[in-house]
């Protein structure tokens, strides 16, 4: 479904409920796939991700990292929608405080589209309290170049 998804997410949009109830299931290969599936939808039905926000965060903590990058990629694209900016963009830097380093420069590059004045601050602390922890050099440009974008 998800793969139908990332053509044409209003295709599966409709399935919305059956993907968060996936969210729950001890099969791995199922939540992330719900979780990449709600990631498709997110724009599409943004009131109902939002709502089952905190469900969607418990999954990506507990999940792969596919898990994780669906998560964060939801609450880009909730971040995206003023309606649901705020919350999605406090979620957003928490989830930028903990998440892999690995995953950091990603996540990072990903949300400088959403990232609005009200937050570039805040944004860069975080990504700067985190350049000593990256080990590849090369990571640390990324995030450091990312910085440098938005100062």
């Amino acid at each position: 479904m998800y793969e139908i998804g990332e053509h044409e997410a209003s295709l599966i949009a409709e399935y919305d409920e059956e993907f968060l109830a996936l969210l729950e299931n001890k099969n791995n290969r199922l939540v992330w796939g719900a979780m990449t599936a709600l990631d498709c939808i997110a724009s599409i039905n943004p009131e109902t991700i939002y709502k089952n926000l905190a469900k969607i965060l418990i999954a990506a903590d507990k999940g792969s990292v596919i898990t994780k990058d669906h998560g964060v990629n939801i609450l880009i694209k909730l971040a995206a929608n003023k309606n649901f900016m705020n919350k999605a963009l406090t979620l957003l830097l928490d989830q930028l405080k903990t998440c892999a380093t690995n995953q950091l420069p990603m996540y990072a590059e990903n949300a400088t589209t959403v990232i609005t004045d009200k937050y570039k601050k805040d944004f860069i602390k975080v990504l700067t309290s985190r350049l000593d922890d990256i080990e590849k050099e090369s990571k640390q440009k990324r995030v450091q170049k990312v910085i440098k974008k938005l100062s």
